[in-house]
């Protein structure tokens, strides 16, 4: 039997946690069973990323992000229709919302199943008007997975049907986050940083859920008592283009006189392993995330983890596989920089167990399986029996 096609698509050209996500399953994915195809709506990194693993890339412009008559979006949706009759795709994966919109009923035409990727956490509200549109826009999709307990909550207080439902964490791959090598002293000093410090590493697009501008503050009071010496804080990732106010909040925090020589901001790595078996703590201080790609990498890669319980809660388990505060609070962050930069075994312990965590519940093997399951199902007609996938998420501890 030959391969089936899955055709993935996705609005955004640059490489972030999703786009990070679906490369993964692009390595992993076997395919004498499922042949990826990428639709996107521009050329950028995410094209190149995917071309080097052999992904055919198809460039098909996607209009706006954000339409309000449905004419205004047709023609995108009749470009995907005639690219998913071209290649024979026998299902459809949006990779996130603004390319889902068109991908469904586009999908839908022809009787395709759509997959609809919820990769980010739901913030929008039962009654309001973005509740109200997102659950229109995600009336015909097949099935919708969701990436984090709260996430999978949140979709069916919007009144998704329970049936179209299923959760499926996030991934890394602890194989190759295993056999990684730090990070050398020269890597350090080409990006500016102090090879004989110790380094607390941040990691992610430069967007604003991702907190940075709270870590920034905390990594202030944190560098400006004794308990900051002899450590440098990272601060890696791509600013995010459509987002030049917060980049500029995030630039002018930096130049805070207690971070000078302290901490930076440096583009984004990669790959990231080299960097998360160097660092000697992994920072995330999300506002909110479903389940965040790069803290599940640095528990594969056997770092300590500082992170916020509303990005992070449903993964790490304080005091055990992690250490977690409050978002908002540069204080608390302080705090746990203090606590776990002067206890080394902490950290080590830390750092151990989480490793452990993530190859019983995060592993890309498991996840990539997982996937391919609940394609064959959707495309058989037999549904899917999630238990599995669910099962994966027992013992997270909120």
């Amino acid at each position: 039997m030959s391969a089936r096609r899955v055709l993935y698509t996705d609005y955004y050209p640059f490489v972030g946690g999703g786009q990070q996500n679906l490369l993964s399953v692009f390595r992993a994915l076997d395919r004498r069973r499922w042949q990826p195809l990428l639709a996107l709506p521009r050329e950028g990194a995410f094209a190149e990323a995917a071309r080097a693993l052999d992904v055919p890339v198809f460039i098909r412009p996607m209009g706006k992000a954000r339409w309000r008559l449905p004419w205004q979006a047709l023609p995108a949706m009749r470009r995907l229709r005639r690219l998913m009759q071209e290649q024979g795709a026998a299902l459809v994966h949006a990779n996130d919302f603004p390319s889902h919109k068109l991908a469904v009923e586009a999908a839908r035409a022809l009787g395709l199943p759509e997959v609809y990727h919820q990769q980010i956490a739901v913030t929008q509200r039962p009654g309001s008007t973005t509740g109200a549109l997102m659950r229109f826009h995600l009336r015909h999709a097949t099935r919708i997975l969701a990436v984090s307990r709260n996430s999978l909550a949140a979709l069916r207080d919007l009144g998704v049907p329970e049936a179209r439902l299923q959760l499926l964490y996030n991934n890394a791959d602890t194989e190759a986050l295993g056999r990684a090598r730090p990070a050398t002293d020269s890597e350090l000093k080409r990006l500016g940083l102090p090879p004989k410090a110790s380094l607390v590493l941040a990691a992610g697009m430069r967007r604003p859920h991702k907190g940075f501008d709270v870590l920034l503050k905390g990594a202030a009071l944190f560098f400006g008592s004794s308990a900051g010496s002899g450590n440098f804080l990272a601060l890696m990732g791509d600013a995010a283009n459509a987002e030049a106010g917060h980049e500029a909040l995030l630039q002018g925090l930096a130049a805070d006189p207690r971070l000078k020589g302290r901490a930076a901001i440096v583009p984004a790595q990669r790959p990231l392993a080299p960097w998360l078996k160097r660092c000697s703590l992994f920072v995330s201080s999300s506002r909110w995330e479903g389940s965040p790609l790069v803290v599940l990498e640095a528990m594969a890669a056997g770092c300590a983890v500082l992170a916020t319980r509303q990005g992070s809660g449903e993964v790490l388990e304080h005091g055990r596989t992690g250490w977690l505060v409050d978002s908002e609070d540069p204080e608390a962050l302080a705090q746990g920089l203090r606590r776990l930069m002067a206890k080394p075994a902490l950290r080590r312990s830390l750092g151990a167990a989480a490793r452990k965590e993530a190859l019983r519940r995060f592993s890309l093997k498991a996840y990539v399986q997982d996937l391919a399951d609940t394609y064959d199902a959707l495309v058989d007609g037999q549904g899917t029996n999630s238990k599995r996938v669910v099962a994966k998420g027992e013992g997270a501890q909120a």
